[in-house]
């Protein structure tokens, strides 16, 4: 019996004229697909992510210059690297106007979060001239690792959740609250129901968590 070829040989056929009609490459990518349908309902939550994103950064630079928009940055940089590390939290990358964390505790990702926000608060109550508004989204789930970065469909998730929460908000996929609220974490979730996401086929559960006091 000869084997299937795996998705890398199909990729690399398909790519050097070896298979130019894609026919090998649409074979191995419904198996492909197939098996990461198996592998998200069956796999174990390892890690914890975090996404923050400065709203509106590109403004702050076009309105009033590069020295500005890289001091909005740099506090950005500083309030969420410290709470991140507080919480035991590691820095993956940083995203230009935003940054990707790790956490091995789903509570302590979402903990970081509400710190996050509270910190950004107090310092616009502080320094009203150099103002910083975040949206922040966090999921969980298996991660592949490669040279000192994370990808994987629990990664585009996480990201594509910060991407839909509004200024100064919390976005959280449904296994997020799920687990906390197993776990009885003394957080609070509002249901912003099943929402449709970039890149994604079906709708997801999307929570948001009410970090103000």
């Amino acid at each position: 019996m000869i084997a299937e070829p795996t998705l890398q040989q199909a990729i690399d056929a398909y790519l050097t004229g070896r298979n130019a009609d894609g026919s090998a490459l649409r074979a191995a990518l419904e198996q492909a697909q197939e098996a990461s349908r198996r592998q998200q309902s069956v796999r174990g939550v390892q890690t914890s992510l975090l996404f923050t994103d400065i709203v509106d950064s590109s403004r702050a630079f076009v309105r009033y210059g590069d020295r500005y928009g890289r001091q909005i940055v740099a506090i950005h940089d500083d309030i969420v690297g410290a709470q991140v590390e507080h919480l035991g939290g590691d820095r993956v990358k940083h995203t230009g106007d935003g940054m990707l964390a790790s956490f091995s505790a789903c509570a302590a990702a979402v903990e970081s979060a509400v710190q996050i926000q509270s910190r950004v608060a107090a310092h616009n109550r502080d320094y009203p001239l150099l103002p910083l508004r975040l949206r922040i989204g966090i999921n969980v789930g298996e991660v592949i690792a490669e040279e000192h970065d994370i990808f994987g469909f629990s990664v585009a998730l996480a990201s594509r959740i910060c991407d839909a929460a509004g200024p100064e908000c919390i976005f959280t996929t449904g296994i997020v609250e799920a687990r906390l609220r197993e776990g009885r974490a003394a957080f609070r979730f509002a249901d912003q129901g099943r929402l449709r996401v970039k890149g994604f086929d079906q709708p997801v559960p999307v929570f948001e968590v009410r970090w103000r006091a």
